[in-house]
């Protein structure tokens, strides 16, 4: 699929990692055509393409299309928060 949200969180805190975990797995039983994974602070995409000072900032969601970035959210959100960013990116 072209289209890919990764929630990434840090390895350290395991009660984000499962709260990532388990949104992502929610999300994903909610948009169809999206292809949805998580990872951690070590994911290529959060180095190469977020800011520098935000890279201790956890949990967030990157949306890439076509192996290409596009865009951030910062922050703990809930599945309706996540849906609408979802939502607003056009996919």
């Amino acid at each position: 699929m072209s289209h890919k949200i990764t929630g990434i969180s840090h390895s350290s805190n395991g009660d984000l990692t499962r709260f990532i975990q388990f949104q992502i797995t929610r999300l994903a039983a909610l948009h169809s055509g999206i292809d949805f994974e998580t990872a951690n602070q070590a994911n290529e995409a959060l180095i190469a393409h977020t800011d520098p000072a935000k890279h201790n900032r956890f949990p967030l969601y990157i949306y890439t299309k076509h192996d290409v970035y596009v865009t951030t959210l910062y922050g703990k959100h809930d599945d309706a928060r996540v849906s609408a960013w979802i939502n607003s990116l056009g996919i």
